[in-house]
């Protein structure tokens, strides 16, 4: 029952260590779609107001 555990363990460090990578790659990736909309943005803004 010992190794099964071990087993198991190690999955769960490593499936949990994945959702952990993938949640804040999916953060980069908002975080810099929305940095590009407010470049976007700031960037129509200046050519309006130039």
């Amino acid at each position: 029952g010992r190794l099964l555990g071990l087993v198991l363990g190690s999955f769960f460090r490593v499936s949990q260590k994945y959702s952990v990578e993938s949640i804040i790659l999916t953060h980069k990736k908002t975080a810099l779609r929305r940095w590009l909309k407010i470049e976007t943005t700031n960037y129509y803004f200046l050519k309006v107001a130039l």
